[in-house]
């Protein structure tokens, strides 16, 4: 298999599969190693093998630096940015925790003209290191400066990977919910603020306000998600869940809305009325 990625003789595919295998059965070997991270340098044309060369890598040899190296290479060297967006998302499945990826990422989104490798670039901070102040910062700025929702919608799902109790990242997101007009968009950043926001009340009552705002039943009904997991005790919460549970028309939303209540409101009088209400209304 590592004459078959060495040379020349075997074919596109074939050297994929053989690839693609050597990251299932070769965990720790030295010679599968120093064969893949060859590869990965090497390799002139194989773009989408190199890729795969690198996360095969990654599952038989994290962190290794070489490989980490060569990606960051590749991505300095070409001009083509669907190499950029492949190169990102390869750092995504080796370069955990590593500063020099993160800077690179970083870089890219800074320098980058193209959504696809924002996209790619976003997705990986999101992966490699939580809690990094840099990463945090580049998506924080890819949410406001990107014009396009998708990958707004990847910096909000990231940042709700890696800065839990970043008040600039919450910001962001609370300000993601008020100003844009997709629901998608404002669903991811209600998620994520359920994941970092504990005990926060900027996020409460952007939660709070989505409830009350929102046309679109799927994000009410994560809103009530993620108030279920960041709001106990907090009345303002407690009330709009109740009040959700009265007014809402659709059962799964007013199902979430009494689930987030059992977690938040324990011996809250008023939750324990609507829950009650909310029994009797079903089993009548």
């Amino acid at each position: 298999m590592l004459n078959l990625i060495a040379t020349s003789q075997g074919e596109y595919y074939t050297r994929m599969l053989a690839l693609e295998s050597l990251g299932e059965i070769a965990v720790g070997n030295k010679r599968a190693i120093a064969a893949l991270i060859n590869f990965i340098a090497n390799s002139q044309n194989e773009i989408r093998n190199r890729m795969q060369a690198a996360e095969s890598l990654g599952k038989i040899d994290p962190g290794n630096e070489s490989a980490i190296t060569a990606l960051i290479n590749l991505i300095g060297r070409s001009e083509y940015e669907f190499i950029h967006s492949m190169a990102a998302e390869s750092l995504r499945e080796i370069a955990v925790g590593n500063e020099t990826a993160i800077d690179a990422l970083v870089n890219l989104i800074a320098t980058s003209e193209y959504e696809d490798t924002y996209w790619a670039a976003a997705e990986s901070l999101g992966k490699i290191d939580p809690g990094n102040e840099r990463a945090i910062e580049a998506l924080v700025n890819l949410i406001v400066n990107s014009q396009d929702e998708s990958t707004r919608r990847q910096a909000a799902a990231s940042l709700g990977e890696i800065a839990v109790g970043n008040e600039t990242a919450i910001n962001a997101l609370v300000n993601l919910i008020a100003n844009s007009q997709d629901e998608s968009t404002r669903r991811q950043a209600a998620e994520s603020l359920g994941k970092i926001a504990v005990g926060k009340e900027t996020a409460i009552n952007a939660l709070v306000n989505l409830i009350a705002n929102s046309q679109d039943e799927s994000t009410r009904r994560q809103a009530a998600e993620s108030l279920g997991k960041i709001a106990v005790g907090n009345e303002t919460a407690i009330n709009a869940l109740v009040n959700l549970i009265a007014n809402s028309q659709d059962e799964s939303t007013r199902r979430q809305a009494a689930e987030s209540l059992g977690k938040i409101a324990v011996g809250n009088e008023t939750a324990i009325n609507a829950l009650v209400k909310l029994n009797r209304y079903l089993t009548a």
